[in-house]
């Protein structure tokens, strides 16, 4: 089967222009926001993925400061410094996956002052935190830990429903069932206490 002259470049030229990412799609839609135009790679993210990436880091890193504050006293209820270094671990690793997908979104992290009505441990928390001791800094960190846990949940139930990139959204799924269940162990040992 013979084919017309020129058919087979113009076959090619298409090929390449569909392969690129050069050619409309069927309804004309030329919409590239989701391309990441330096390397050519898909960017499975939107602003609030970054949003939400950016907060939770700022978060987490509040809350392990005050993990570490109350896991280098000695007088703290052995159940609250579990729960101290269980939180300190999981949030390590959240901010590790949180930063991995700032670094693919060709993102950065934005600083945020700590906002105690966003649920974040500000200075005066933390400084609180360092001066208590026994039962009062055990109680105090309960506290802190549960706004905190309330402010992430908040966080990542809008981000649930903004969101875009499938594995930070399921990590907000994450964070909302861990940390609600979380919540309620929070205060099962604060009323111990």
């Amino acid at each position: 089967m013979k084919t017309r002259p020129g058919a087979a470049s113009t076959l090619i030229l298409a090929a390449l222009l569909i392969l690129t990412g050069c050619a409309g799609t069927a309804g004309g839609d030329d919409d590239m926001s989701d391309m990441d135009h330096a390397s050519g790679a898909a960017v499975d993210a939107n602003e609030d993925d970054i949003e939400f990436a950016s907060t939770m880091i700022a978060h987490h890193e509040q809350a392990i400061e005050a993990s570490d504050i109350v896991l280098e006293k000695d007088d703290v209820d052995g159940s609250v410094t579990e729960l101290a270094d269980r939180i300190k671990v999981a949030y390590e690793t959240d901010i590790d996956q949180l930063e991995t997908w700032l670094d693919e979104w060709h993102a950065t992290a934005e600083p945020e002052e700590p906002d105690a009505d966003d649920g974040m441990i500000t200075d005066a928390d933390l400084d609180a935190l360092r001066s208590a001791s026994g039962t009062a800094a055990g109680s105090l960190y309960l506290e802190q830990m549960i706004a905190d846990h309330e402010g992430a949940i908040e966080i990542a139930e809008e981000h649930i429903e903004e969101g875009k990139n499938p594995g930070a959204i399921d990590l907000s799924k994450k964070i909302v069932a861990a940390q609600t269940l979380e919540i309620e162990r929070m205060k099962e040992l604060l009323d111990g206490l």
